[in-house]
């Protein structure tokens, strides 16, 4: 049912579930990872060699999880363990979740990410479900 953990429904050996291996990297409940793209540009050097991963999101929950695009960092082929926010972004100094983003109407929420795309140019194209592309790029020098 998660980490390692034996499903109740099914019986069977329960010691079986701790020889396996544990996930590398989890996402939060119903997020919904739906599309990936590994970024091999420089165009946003922070995310260079990380997997950009589209989260479509439910709000069947209390808070809604999900509705973001989020950065995997990757080290010898494997997954690091860190995930970083792409967006919703916030604007600097601020920390503030994704849930409180959605609630707040400023990230993707009501809309869901469906996949990721990189441009030759480093750009990232994000689709939603409801039928927009957003493009994600640099800013250009002052």
């Amino acid at each position: 049912m998660g980490d390692r953990e034996p499903d109740p429904r099914f019986s069977g050996d329960a010691d079986a579930c701790q020889s396996t291996e544990p996930p590398r990297l989890t996402f939060p409940h119903q997020s919904s990872p739906s599309g990936i793209a590994f970024y091999p540009y420089d165009a946003f050097p922070f995310w260079e060699g990380d997997l950009i991963t589209a989260l479509n999101g439910s709000s069947d929950r209390p808070e809604p999880a999900g509705y973001a695009l989020v950065a995997v960092e990757f080290a010898e082929g494997q997954p690091a363990g860190t995930v970083d926010q792409i967006a919703p972004a916030g604007t600097h100094g601020e920390t503030i979740s994704v849930p409180e983003y959605s609630l707040l109407g400023r990230g993707f929420y009501p809309y869901h990410p469906v996949d990721v795309v990189v441009s030759r140019e480093g750009w990232l194209y994000v689709s939603l479900q409801e039928g927009r592309i957003l493009r994600l790029r640099p800013r250009p020098p002052d």
